[in-house]
């Protein structure tokens, strides 16, 4: 069974930021699996980034790590 995590963030891709959470993800045994860019005019852009995990006490940490230092993150849950 796979686990994933979502990650949210409010205004255009930012590239270097996708970087250094890719690199951080990866030090805990996740991966980037799915990026969407959300541009709709009169709205505010944002981007989601779906980071997968083999386990769900991986999934878990890497959670609690990501939203304790201030990022908006949705899940973990089964990633079928």
């Amino acid at each position: 069974m796979t686990w994933a995590i979502d990650l949210y963030y409010k205004r255009r891709a930012d590239k270097s930021r996708e970087d250094l959470l890719v690199d951080r993800i990866a030090q805990l045994r996740g991966r980037l699996d799915h990026r969407e860019e959300n541009i709709v005019p009169g709205a505010v852009a944002n981007v989601c980034l779906t980071f997968e995990f083999e386990d769900q006490s991986t999934a878990n940490v890497a959670a609690r790590s990501l939203s304790e230092s201030g990022e908006h993150i949705e899940g973990p849950y089964d990633y079928a």
